[in-house]
Parts: structure tokens; C-alpha cells; sequence
């Protein structure tokens, strides 16, 4: 009798760009934050990928690259584990969220990249799982920033889908340390 695995794994967490560039030393705003864990970070995460319980969406691929060339090199050769593979009913439905929630696109001229956080929202839907970002909701912004647009932990609650912060998860996770 031939066994059938399914190709994606039935429990993994899907993690947004601003994620890999807080523990990676690419986030302008605080690089340091993680630093005396980063590499039991990347160890973990690694082996995260390996066994399937990590992904993310192309959309979010391209943003590393452009945000953050060292990670996405670290990464590359494990791109075909690391993307969800492309499915014909989510264009359609990255619209309808988005014409749920406007906010959650950037409207400047200059963005030319596919945005990710939709996809993120509408794939963690359609697969019941976690999304793991750095974004902060509105509630937590200050400044310039409390004004732009909506982020994942502003519309994951709305849409049923479970978001954590990364933080969160790297405690969870036994990472790093709880009083953190």
C-alpha cells in the first residue's frame, strides 16, 4: 500500500518579512533588539524550515530580498520550502480582503511591489494557521507611523486568522528568554 504525504505539512506558521528582519539585524529602527540571540534564532528557524513548519508567501519572498539581501542569500537555498505554492483561487480573494480593508495597502506611488500582508492574511485563512510578524497594530504606534497604513495585527481579528508578535513566539518557542 503506497502512502500519500501531503506536500504541506498540517500544523506550521507562516512569517512575515518584517519578522526575519528584526531578528536579522535588518530593521532600521532597532537592529540590535535581538542580537545576543540571533544566531540561536536562525538555528531554530532553519530547523523549522526543514521539517515544513515554516512558510511564507512569494509576495513577502521579494519584500526580503529588497529589504534584506544578507537574509534572503542566507535563505535562498531553502526558497522551495520556505513558499507556499501559488493557488488559482487567491488573487480573488486577496482582492475581496482588500476591499474589506483599503488601509491595509500602501497607497504611495513609489511602492511597486506586490504587497504581502494580504497574502499572508488570505493564505493563513484558507490554511488555519499563525501568522508571526513584527508589525505592531495601530494601538501600539506612535508618531508618523500611528497614521499610515492598517498592518496585519489590525486586520488578523477582524478576519479570524491568529497573529502573534514575534516576540511572542520566540518565548514561546523557549528561545528567548520569558522576562525579555
Amino acid at each position: 500500500m503506497m502512502v500519500i504525504r501531503p506536500l504541506i505539512p498540517a500544523e506550521f506558521y507562516l512569517i512575515d518579512c518584517s519578522s526575519i528582519m528584526a531578528f536579522s539585524g535588518a530593521d532600521y529602527a532597532d537592529p540590535d533588539r535581538l542580537i545576543a540571540y540571533r544566531d540561536k534564532i536562525w538555528t531554530h528557524l532553519e530547523t523549522m524550515l526543514d521539517s515544513g513548519r515554516l512558510k511564507t508567501v512569494s509576495q513577502a519572498w521579494i519584500e526580503l530580498e529588497y529589504n534584506d539581501g544578507e537574509s534572503y542569500e542566507r535563505l535562498k537555498p531553502k526558497e522551495g520550502k520556505l513558499i507556499l505554492p501559488a493557488d488559482d483561487s487567491t488573487d480573488f480573494r486577496v482582492l475581496n480582503l482588500i476591499s474589506r480593508h483599503p488601509k491595509l495597502i500602501d497607497d504611495r506611488q513609489s511602492y511597486t511591489r506586490e504587497p504581502a500582508d494580504p497574502y499572508l492574511i488570505v493564505y493563513a485563512q484558507k490554511w488555519g494557521v499563525t501568522i508571526i510578524t513584527d508589525e505592531k497594530p495601530l494601538s501600539e504606534r506612535k508618531g508618523k507611523r500611528k497614521s499610515r497604513r492598517h498592518m496585519i495585527p489590525d486586520i488578523c481579528p477582524a478576519e479570524g486568522v491568529r497573529c502573534i508578535r514575534l516576540e511572542k513566539f520566540l518565548k514561546d518557542e523557549g528561545i528567548i528568554p520569558l522576562d525579555f
